[in-house]
């Protein structure tokens, strides 16, 4: 699953400081907890990614937007979902 490395960048404060304007009450704590992270896909389209630890342990997709918070295409939930097996904690 190394390959989707390459398309699935972690935000920046500059990133990061958009999604809390645009979210604050939800996220902003989360983040400073790091019970979130937010990431910047590139591939297969430009999405805007947050996930989250769930009680097993394993990172779960939250979120997963295109500009104007439209759904992502099936391609992009796929590769994100692959990414995310990867990290799986006792699979």
């Amino acid at each position: 699953m190394r390959r989707h490395t390459k398309f699935i960048q972690k935000l920046d404060k500059v990133g990061v400081s958009a999604v809390i304007e645009y979210d604050e009450t939800r996220i902003d704590g989360k983040l400073a907890s790091g019970q979130v992270y937010i990431y910047r896909v590139t591939w297969p389209e430009r999405a805007t990614l947050s996930i989250n630890r769930g009680p097993d342990g394993n990172w779960r997709r939250s979120q997963l937007e295109k500009a104007g918070n439209h759904r992502a295409g099936p391609r992009t939930l796929q590769a994100v979902d692959e990414w995310l097996a990867a990290y799986r904690v006792g699979a």
